[in-house]
């Protein structure tokens, strides 16, 4: 009786689904293989534990079934050739995953829409494969239809990333890309898929509290800030053989870092490439600038692609930073290696220290040291790192930035595990070594940065700051205590409409202190010559000029052994701040200052005086949420405000 009943349902459910089709044959073809199949089962057999899979070939456009042309294609289940027929079908199977496979007449095309336990998906948009994975369902069924495409249709794709406002990788849920109403195949980021060539509308959701921006680029991956338009639907017309590259950034109001951004942008062009090492298949190509100034002279040593597809490093002097005299390329890759590229310089001794980056093959970077007495004439490039010996540093080390800190240098460096081109940017990270001698280094075991690279680490006040490669971003910055915990701060020197350098935006940024002030001064970079066709490998050189106070906001809550601007009688006084504790969205900080004064302070949280009188206890604690702006006075008189001493302002960490 149950071999009966399962029959009944079987055929029955089949006839329904293919008679509302208007296709008798059809359905006495699925009735005829389905009758085959179920000989042989046991009466009284549980059949929940098995599922089947089933479908058509169908050619395209319009699911045409066509059994003579496409009948004899063979069909593939777990790596076997199981059947031929049109339909197909796989009955009494073991329910769980199975790999689906199919050949293809040359020079076609072929995609699957699957669905489960039902038929109706079959008229939406293919995914272009030849293989998919089926969960069959335990007592239920997978309907697969393989959709052929004759050699006349033509395809392309649309891809992209979500990202947030500062260029990281976006992936709140349910914010997944649609395409002509399809969602896309899965919430990956970055997103691709392959379709008919033509016209599409393209649309992302709105997350709540958040706008949305797009950027398109069709046959190129240039996506400069002022490229972005804001709207969450985009009308693209997919090239033959071709691809969209389509961006979606989505900003919170709430979430604006415009507090963290300079006063003003002044991006200056310093020179192009024009010597033949400079020029990269016709077009001019320098970048990653190192600055050292000496005896009045600003020196330049950096990176050029030349004629001959070979990288170099170059060299040029200045007498105010603007207006440089080039002296041609000074450093080559040793033989038999090509590319020699991204220098960054430390004199030590009277000895100067340039480590580089030199290509051994294609990706397999490693870092190389070469030394000179006069910045001009180097000696031969040795190796000095090496890839490994951590999985996450396997593959690639490249693009160094040293300093020579107390007797010690310091490196920080690009890595990563991805082999040949099968990398993304959210790949890299940063290692961080150390030498006493600038020849044999020592790797830090774990990465100490993610997701970026082509960056440049300098001290200052007691603590480091990185600038970061951005690209159409920009260029980014992030602080940190040791040189090992980082935090990342947001974009220091923007792209914007208004910035003539946005065709590619900034790369291999480079941060210049001022000799007399020791304070930061500029930076240096390579950017998109706006004047070149669109593409990278077309950079020149460029200056930003800081001002007073653009660096020093980034880590201006730390505050130690502060010096008042306003002291009067008193030049001992000293203030430091002090966070403790993170917890539930607010930090415990302590603020210590010389017991030994009898002044009188307030401290004031917020808009509001929270503490007052506090100055003869030498220190005090207190409780803030993370962004609150603290403001501490000290005044001439213990029992009355009387003149102003000093003041010092400093912000709390937005997080830990």
């Amino acid at each position: 009786m149950k071999k009966f009943i399962y029959f009944f349902v079987l055929t029955t459910s089949i006839l329904v689904v293919f008679f509302a089709k208007n296709n008798f044959v059809r359905a006495l073809s699925y009735l005829e293989i389905v009758v085959g199949q179920t000989e042989g089962m046991v009466l009284g057999e549980n059949t929940s534990n098995f599922s089947n899979i089933w479908g058509y070939k169908v050619l395209m456009p319009g699911n045409q079934f066509n059994a003579n042309s496409l009948s004899n294609l063979v069909i593939t289940l777990d790596g076997e050739s199981r059947a031929m027929e049109n339909p197909f079908i796989f009955s009494k199977i073991s329910s769980g995953a199975h790999t689906i496979s199919v050949s293809k007449p040359a020079g076609w095309s072929v995609g699957y829409t699957l669905c489960y336990n039902e038929t109706t998906c079959h008229t939406k948009r293919p995914i272009m494969e030849n293989s998919v994975r089926v969960e069959a369902p335990a007592g239920g069924y997978a309907d697969l239809w393989w959709h052929y495409f004759p050699p006349n249709i033509t395809f392309g794709k649309i891809q992209g990333y979500k990202l947030d406002a500062q260029g990281n990788l976006f992936n709140e849920p349910g914010v997944t890309i649609i395409v002509d109403n399809e969602i896309f195949k899965n919430e990956v980021n970055p997103y691709s898929t392959t379709l008919v060539s033509g016209k599409y509308v393209v649309k992302s959701p709105v997350p709540n509290g958040y706008d949305v921006y797009h950027s398109v680029c069709q046959n190129c991956f240039n996506h400069p800030a002022g490229s972005y338009v804001k709207g969450s639907e985009v009308n693209v017309d997919v090239p033959a053989e071709g691809y969209v590259d389509l961006y979606w950034k989505y900003v919170s109001p709430q979430k604006s870092n415009i507090d963290f951004l300079p006063s003003s942008l002044n991006l200056t062009k310093l020179f192009a490439g024009d010597l033949f090492t400079e020029i990269y298949q016709g077009i001019p190509n320098i970048y990653a600038p190192e600055v050292l100034f000496e005896n009045g002279i600003y020196k330049m040593w950096y990176g050029g692609g030349g004629a001959d597809i070979k990288d170099r490093i170059h060299y040029a002097e200045s007498v105010d930073g603007i207006n440089w005299i080039k002296k041609g390329a000074v450093v080559e890759a040793p033989s038999p290696h090509f590319n020699a590229n991204d220098p960054t310089v430390v004199k030590v001794g009277g000895k100067y220290y340039m480590y580089m980056t030199i290509s051994e093959s294609d990706l397999l970077d490693r870092i190389y040291l070469a030394t000179s007495l006069d910045g001009l004439t180097w000696t031969m490039p040795i190796k000095v790192l090496e890839g490994g010996p951590y999985a996450w540093n396997s593959r690639y080390v490249a693009r160094p930035t040293v300093i020579y800190d107390n007797g010690i240098f310091k490196m920080w460096y690009d890595t990563t595990s991805g082999t040949g081109y099968n990398y993304t940017v959210s790949s890299f990270d940063i290692g961080y070594a150390t030498s006493n001698d600038g020849v044999n280094w020592q790797k830090h075991s774990i990465p100490v940065f993610n997701g970026y690279m082509a960056i440049d680490v300098k001290k200052y006040q007691s603590e480091y700051l990185m600038l970061i490669q951005g690209a159409w971003e920009g260029t980014h910055i992030a602080t940190s205590p040791d040189g090992l915990n980082w935090n990342k701060k947001g974009i220091f020197v923007p792209v914007d409409s208004g910035d003539s350098t946005r065709v590619l935006g900034h790369i291999t940024p480079f941060l210049f202190f001022d000799p007399s002030s020791g304070k930061p001064k500029a930076v240096y970079m390579g950017a998109g010559i706006p004047d070149g066709p669109n593409g990278y490998n077309r950079n020149g050189l460029y200056v930003y000029n800081l001002k007073v106070g653009d660096i020093e906001k980034y880590f201006s809550h730390k505050g130690s052994n502060f010096l008042p601007q306003n002291l009067v009688n008193s030049s001992s006084l000293k203030i430091e701040t002090q966070p403790l504790s993170f917890s539930d969205g607010n930090w415990t900080y302590r603020v210590k200052w010389d017991r030994k004064l009898n002044r009188k302070a307030s401290l004031y949280i917020g808009e509001y005086t929270s503490l007052t009188d506090i100055a003869s206890q030498g220190e005090t604690q207190f409780i803030a949420p993370a962004g609150t702006r603290v403001k501490i006075e000290f005044y001439s008189q213990p029992n009355k405000r009387g003149k102003l001493l000093a003041r010092k302002y400093f912000n709390i960490e937005l997080g830990e």
